[in-house]
């Protein structure tokens, strides 16, 4: 039989919070390039939001499917995982003219550097695992 110790919580090792370069347009008072703190989601938290952006469609008589709203899905998967800034924050929200955390991401970040938070945000949960490379990683 396999020993199963590799897999016992104590010997995984955890994921930490990650400091991330999103964009070049804010800067702290030295003029060095603020970055974004970021974590990542429980498994549980995964399915709620899931559950949050999905609704059945109507596809034929009686018959309905699942569908997710894919991009309502990703913005609240950003939303969760974003440490810092504190997208809540009443000055921070005031500051751009918005009354919410989804308003103010919009607010604050052009199309791209969204794009590059979100690519991020998949990362740090898992989303860019390749086998490969933890082939390679292994060997080393």
């Amino acid at each position: 039989m396999k020993d199963l110790k590799f897999f016992l919580k104590q010997n995984t090792i955890p994921v930490e919070n990650q400091e991330v370069e999103i964009s070049k347009r804010f800067k702290d008072d030295q003029g060095n390039f603020v970055k974004f703190e970021i974590k990542p989601i429980s498994n549980e938290m995964d399915d709620i939001l899931r559950k949050q952006n999905t609704r059945q469609v109507k596809k034929a008589k009686g018959v309905f499917v699942p569908e997710t709203d894919t991009q309502g899905y990703y913005m609240d998967l950003v939303l969760k995982s974003l440490v810092y800034p504190d997208l809540n924050d009443k000055e921070l929200q005031d500051s751009w003219g918005v009354m919410d955390s989804k308003e103010l991401i919009n607010a604050m970040l052009l199309p791209g550097e969204y794009s590059s938070l979100l690519q991020e945000v998949q990362k740090i949960n898992g989303w860019d695992i390749n086998i490969e490379d933890i082939k390679e990683e292994a060997k080393n």
